[in-house]
């Protein structure tokens, strides 16, 4: 059994996604970038998460889904991807065509796609249970990608998801009652944490999570108005786990 995902040190989200930090599917792994994995033959291959469809197609790697036993967790995709315009919806766009056809089981974090719904496995994490606890004790706080860093007027309590220190980022969220972010994690973390979210759409994979924020259009700005359409999810955290151990008990009855 392999493991298989985009291996970064520069992206905490990233880095937490892989199921295999949260579930026993053993010790090896690979990044799905390397040319290691297009070696790869007659393997079980756990592949997840994050958005990988992108990196799949991109590298033709359809064949290698296919020569083995591959099982999609939780994927996402970003059909689009911008550096600072603010995206509108469109329906359907990343509903991933065939890109993940020749694997033997499929399950996607995109709510609305057409295969199981199984969100980002990094809901999983101790972490969310002790700072899912802290009271708030400020009003907004921004959480960038570090590839599209926002610099918003007025606030100055600001953190990018950059590097893989998962404490630091969900002790950052904890401290506020409003995460503003365009970043997938930002946006599902904070979900997770019973924040209210406003989210800056710069990639289509923001618009696919299952509980949604306030999405900030282009003719928006952020002011008490926008802020009181925002919703929090408090039993968030306790769903996309059920999803998590649902689908690896699904696979320890198929493949063990």
């Amino acid at each position: 059994m392999i493991n298989v995902f985009n291996y970064t040190l520069n992206n905490v989200g990233d880095f937490y996604s892989p199921p295999f930090r949260y579930f026993d599917l053993g010790n090896r792994f690979e990044d799905i970038k390397s040319s290691n994995f297009k070696k790869f033959k007659n393997e079980l291959l756990i592949i997840g998460g994050g958005a990988l469809t992108g990196i799949v197609r991109n590298l033709h790697l359809e064949n290698v889904l296919k020569d083995n036993t591959s099982i999609a967790w939780g994927v996402g995709s970003d059909a689009r991807a911008t550096q600072n315009e603010i995206l509108d919806f469109i329906e359907g766009e990343d509903h991933f065509s065939n890109t993940w056809n020749n694997c033997d089981l499929i399950s996607t974090r995109v709510f609305y796609a057409n295969y199981d719904y199984v969100p980002c496995a990094s809901c999983m994490h101790k972490s969310f249970d002790i700072f899912k606890k802290v009271k708030p004790t400020k009003k907004i706080g921004v959480y960038s990608h570090w590839k599209r860093p926002m610099n918003i007027t007025g606030i100055e309590d600001q953190l990018t998801n950059s590097g893989i220190n998962i404490d630091e980022k969900l002790n950052f969220i904890s401290k506020f009652e409003i995460i503003i972010t365009n970043a997938y994690h930002g946006l599902y973390w904070a979900t997770l944490l019973g924040k209210k979210v406003i989210c800056i759409p710069n990639k289509s994979g923001l618009f696919t999570l299952r509980y949604k924020p306030v999405y900030l259009t282009k003719d928006d700005v952020i002011n008490n108005e926008l802020i009181s359409r925002a919703n929090s999810y408090n039993h968030a955290l306790d769903e996309c786990r059920s999803k998590n151990i649902e689908f690896y008990k699904l696979i320890q009855k198929k493949y063990f």
